[in-house]
């Protein structure tokens, strides 16, 4: 379906991302299944890694033969010592006839050997820079600054206020960023059984009612707010922190659970389960949890910042971030599960997630390798 004629448009695409898990593997991974049904388009995958290559391999096999694909034995840090010093593997060298080039954010390809576009997924590294490693800080200074230089290379936005993120902090012009928006992952779309909930439930640790937030424990997460929040309404619910350990040491008190990493399934009864998400971070590029969520039928309180405000639409309760007693407010708010006002919510949910799709990001994806290809 997906092999080169000369009527395709030809596109390498960095998918070097996708064993990480996090919030731009999800994006590779689901835009490359779409853009695989995408007819004139012939895809080869490019992925390199040491350390992760058994997973990054049995993941491009998926596709079989429909998809050419290439894994070098080689870090990211090692290719970008190649590609800044001799210039070389070039693109075109390992897939030749190729059209477009698109790269993982963390690297573009060596600029000038093949037309190229980058999807940026959010500036909290500019915006938050005390919550980055410094040399995460110093990758996208240089990509950004790159990309101030090349105007001919498209950039994909996730969102309008990445896009705004984008042009306001940089030299970069609004034309060169296309906004192209995100949807529900595949592997969210899990939906358990009566009995799975139940055995969720029968374990948890509290007894009471809760409040659910998702994430890394990081400092733009904005737990110590939530947190704050939930102390002023712990009378009625526990809170469960659940995501990986990052940087941001958050206070033990009874009625508060650190979940830590929990896989598709126990979490899909977590938001079933859950009275609502409380997901106020300081800054999203996009916000995939709060499609999470809505596909379970959990309400969301959510920021009235950043990407939260587009991505959630008129189903969730918009707070200030910084407001601890207006965050309490809104998860008080919240109807009961039961209830028809909780039904007419849940329906608005459903209404935003369904505007999200990712056989429509990857036809728009296309669309923007074509507008490439012609003016290369």
């Amino acid at each position: 379906m997906n092999k080169t004629t000369a009527s395709n448009i030809h596109v390498m695409i960095d998918v070097s991302s996708v064993p990480y898990g996090r919030g731009v593997s999800r994006y590779t991974s689901n835009v490359v299944q779409s853009l695989v049904e995408q007819p004139g388009l012939a895809l080869h995958l490019l992925g390199y890694s040491l350390r992760q290559q058994a997973t990054l391999r049995a993941w491009m096999n998926q596709f079989g033969s429909t998809v050419d694909s290439t894994l070098l034995p080689l870090p990211p840090s090692g290719l970008h010592r190649l590609w800044q010093s001799v210039g070389m593997p070039q693109p075109q060298w390992i897939a030749p006839g190729l059209d477009v080039y698109h790269a993982w954010d963390w690297q573009l390809a060596p600029v000038g050997s093949v037309p190229q576009v980058v999807t940026i997924h959010d500036l909290a590294y500019r915006l938050y820079p005390e919550t980055a490693h410094p040399k995460v800080v110093a990758m996208y200074d240089r990509l950004l600054a790159t990309l101030e230089r090349h105007p001919e290379i498209q950039i994909i936005a996730v969102s309008e206020s990445t896009k705004k993120d984008i042009v306001n902090l940089t030299a970069i012009p609004p034309e060169q960023v296309t906004v192209i928006y995100e949807a529900l992952p595949r592997e969210a779309q899990y939906v358990p059984s009566e009995q799975e909930v139940t055995a969720v439930k029968k374990n948890l640790p509290g007894t009471k009612p809760f409040l659910l937030t998702v994430g890394t424990t990081e400092p733009r997460k904005n737990l110590r707010r939530v947190i704050a929040a939930w102390e002023k309404i712990r009378d009625q619910f526990d809170l469960y922190i659940v995501g990986a350990e990052g940087w941001d040491e958050l206070p033990q008190s009874e009625g508060i659970h650190y979940m830590g990493y929990v896989d598709s399934a126990r979490l899909a009864s977590l938001y079933r389960l859950a009275h609502a998400l409380v997901y106020v971070s300081l800054y999203e590029g996009f916000g995939l949890p709060i499609l999470e969520a809505y596909f379970h039928g959990c309400p969301v309180v959510t920021s009235q910042v950043s990407s939260m405000v587009e991505i959630a639409g008129p189903g969730a309760e918009l707070v200030d971030p910084y407001n601890v007693a207006a965050i309490a407010e809104a998860c008080q708010s919240i109807e009961a599960s039961d209830s028809l006002a909780r039904k007419k919510r849940v329906a608005k949910m459903q209404q935003t997630l369904d505007t999200f799709s990712w056989d429509q990001a990857a036809a728009e994806t296309k669309q923007v390798y074509q507008l490439v290809k012609e003016r290369s």
